[in-house]
């Protein structure tokens, strides 16, 4: 049984990953990839503190191995996303199996 990739037409997002590479003196650097050809799935979840509400929004980005650019791209937890203006970190990278390797990655954000 072959898994068909996911539709072009439901990747219609984009976002930068940041991937680490090396340190200098302010701190972690990071290498900018820009992924296109994915869907970006956002949860917003609203945590109640003793001052005020709290948004603690994130998601899911699913990257298609066939469809997604750049091509090749395996992901982990010390990477970073930037969505538009926001910077997220990578708390789980799953990579979804299919028969002949990867058919598609889900990044969860937050």
């Amino acid at each position: 049984m072959n898994i068909i990739p996911i539709p072009s037409r439901l990747l219609t997002d984009s976002a930068v990953l940041l991937v680490p590479d090396g340190k200098d003196v302010f701190g972690d650097r990071y290498k900018e990839v820009k992924l296109e050809k994915v869907r970006i799935c956002f949860e917003k979840k609203v945590r109640l503190s003793s001052h005020n509400t709290v948004d603690t929004g994130g998601g899911t980005l699913y990257f298609d191995c066939m469809n997604s650019l750049p091509a090749g791209t395996e992901f982990d937890t010390k990477m970073k996303l930037r969505i538009g203006e926001n910077r997220f970190r990578i708390a789980a990278a799953k990579a979804v199996k299919a028969e002949s390797g990867v058919h598609h990655w889900e990044l969860i954000f937050i």
